[in-house]
């Protein structure tokens, strides 16, 4: 689910859980699947001092932290590895970054994350994406005090444009996206003007992508095309 997001409402997100009964959730590499005792995967992470480990290891998310979590075997308690402990690591084909900073595409000062989280890579290269997730509740409420037991999550899209070293958060509301999304791509002079008029907007962010990176006409661009720009 994705929303407009201001500075503080982003970090109200980060922190913020809807009210539940008590609960553990664990998730697996994609944040949206509950994990199981022993459900673990081959990868490797990258401390903040930059030494490099490889073990079996998963996401573990509930209402209070995200951590990864290494497996030490049966008799033993996992590690957990807080995301301040981090720089990233990857698990199967997903790829994970510490986030500690971002920007607003309206703003020009650096927001803190209220405390460093982790983000899966989507794409990377000249431009690069990355996806966050928040558990955000239940997905309904089913009566007569039941809920549905599939976990939602609030989502947050951060952009690095080839021309800024800061991770931006990028805007879902129409009038901004065309405003602040536009002069990112700059050197493609009629895509940044299709997005200025409107003509594609957040729903074709994809599209706009794949258009920009392979230097295709966005118009061009079907959207399955487009489905294969992210790590799915």
């Amino acid at each position: 689910m994705k929303f407009i997001l201001s500075c503080c409402s982003l970090i109200v997100i980060l922190l913020s859980l809807s009210a539940s009964p008590a609960w553990t959730q664990g998730q697996h590499v994609g944040l949206t699947e509950q994990a199981v005792a022993g459900k673990y995967k081959p990868g490797h992470y990258t401390l903040a001092d930059g030494t490099r480990h490889a073990g079996n290891i998963r996401v573990w998310m509930d209402r209070e932290k995200n951590v990864l979590q290494v497996d030490k075997g049966k008799k033993q308690e996992p590690a957990n590895l807080f995301p301040t402990a981090l720089h990233s690591f990857v698990i199967g084909r997903d790829s994970f970054a510490v986030v500690h900073h971002f920007r607003m595409l309206d703003e020009t000062e650096k927001k803190p994350f209220e405390s460093a989280d982790f983000a899966r890579v989507l794409m990377s290269g000249k431009i690069q994406m990355l996806e966050h997730k928040r558990f955000a509740g239940f997905d309904s409420n089913l009566g007569a005090g039941q809920y549905s037991r599939s976990p939602s999550f609030y989502t947050t899209n951060l952009l690095k444009p080839a021309t800024d070293t800061m991770l931006v958060v990028v805007p879902y509301a129409e009038e901004k996206f065309a405003r602040y999304m536009a002069p990112i791509f700059i050197d493609a002079a009629i895509l940044c003007q299709q997005i200025r008029a409107k003509q594609v907007g957040p729903t074709d962010l994809k599209r706009i992508l794949y258009a920009y990176l392979f230097k295709r006409e966005v118009t061009q661009v079907t959207y399955e095309e487009a489905n294969t720009i992210f790590r799915e």
